[in-house]
């Protein structure tokens, strides 16, 4: 079964994420265990782990600003993916399936490892928000 259909885009997404050598058939039975066992509506939802904006570097004056910028939807899901998959990838439980499961429970949550990064990123945003008007009067 596989899951690059229309009506299940993020479930493709995901499948191609955490695919490792060549091995999609074992991230695709896990998915569709998971999404057999659990009928949840959200199981897999991405809400809290899509950041609205990303950090980007400007260097002036010898001084390295991250200054946020936003981002489109589609590079939101990007770094959630990533966060996701990394995230999956620390935790201790037994199986891929467990791990996933559990991530995104946390995320549900509001809590785990992917959330964290996005509430980082976020907060750093908002500190350095007062160094846009500072570049923006050197850069003219």
């Amino acid at each position: 079964m596989t899951y690059n259909r229309p009506d299940r885009p993020l479930l493709g997404a995901i499948a191609s994420t955490f695919v490792r050598h060549g091995k999609r058939a074992l991230v695709e039975k896990a998915l569709f265990s998971l999404q057999s066992e659990h009928k949840e509506q959200k199981l897999f939802d991405l809400t809290y782990a899509s950041p609205s904006v990303s950090l980007r570097s400007k260097r002036k004056a010898g001084i390295v600003y991250k200054l946020p910028a936003p981002i489109s939807p589609k590079s939101s899901r990007s770094y959630a993916l990533r966060w996701l998959r990394s995230s999956v990838r620390m935790r201790k439980e037994r199986g891929f399936g467990q791990r996933l499961l559990f991530e995104f429970r946390d995320l549900r949550s509001k809590r785990g490892e992917t959330f964290r990064r996005r509430q980082a990123t976020h907060q750093t945003a908002l500190l350095n928000r007062g160094f846009l008007r500072l570049l923006r009067r050197l850069i003219q």
